[in-house]
């Protein structure tokens, strides 16, 4: 699972061509140490280099979310479920209108769970540029 996780991740931003363009112009001896540079350049962009776990719940949501200002009733549930995911597996299902906060609701709870759980998952129906888009907030 987390293999998997980490490959599709490293392929959305690999695929960025504002990371990682297409039309390269150097010997692919050097080729290596090229995209080691780009590599270590898109994760600092991305705010992917020094994370640190939150220390408390409510710094997670600023951390997974800085441009949440006011939490929606939706996200606020799930903010509160998540403080009490214990070491068990489970499975919550949101159901909302478009624009009530599902997918943040959900990379919240996954993100929460990961912490105590082995293994956890996100939506099957998130498309991929919205898991692509939301892995950016990670600082």
């Amino acid at each position: 699972m987390v293999l998997g996780g980490l490959t599709s991740v490293a392929d959305w931003i690999a695929s960025n061509a504002d990371y990682f363009p297409y039309n390269v112009r150097h010997d692919v001896e050097v080729h290596i140490d090229y995209a080691r540079e780009k590599a270590k350049k898109a994760l600092k962009k991305l705010g992917w280099t020094g994370w640190q776990p939150a220390s408390s719940p409510v710094n997670k949501i600023n951390q997974l979310f800085p441009f949440i200002t006011t939490l929606r009733p939706l996200q606020h549930e799930a903010f509160s479920l998540s403080t009490t995911i214990t070491h068990q597996p489970g499975l919550v299902i949101i159901e909302a209108p478009m624009g009530e906060g599902k997918t943040e609701a959900a990379i919240l709870l996954a993100d929460s769970w990961i912490t105590k759980v082995p293994a956890a998952g996100l939506p099957c129906d998130m498309s991929k540029r919205e898991r692509y888009r939301y892995q950016i907030y990670r600082p």
